[in-house]
């Protein structure tokens, strides 16, 4: 059995994040690992399962049903203040 086990400096410059946002996730038990030594470890299947629970899928973007008026209400026309409609009868 070869069990390949990388150190958190490891992990972090696999993923291409900073160290220290990978142990903050450690210490709140987010992420998976192993304490080996007093220090933490990882193997491929945790790194594996740290991409996994991080991914972001795409959201299907849905168009919003466009509202039409029954054919019994008659649409309405926008009231024009009193002293705009003077000026239009000018």
């Amino acid at each position: 059995m070869n069990h390949r086990v990388l150190t958190l400096d490891q992990v972090a410059e696999q993923l291409q994040i900073k160290p220290s946002w990978l142990r903050a996730r450690c210490e709140g038990r987010e992420v998976p690992f192993t304490m080996l030594g007093g220090s933490y470890r990882f193997t491929d299947e945790h790194v594996t399962e740290i991409i996994r629970k991080f991914e972001e899928v795409p959201a299907v973007k849905r168009r919003s049903p466009r509202v039409v008026a029954p054919r019994n209400v008659t649409p309405l026309e926008p009231k024009i203040p009193a002293r705009l409609r003077k000026k239009q009868q000018a």
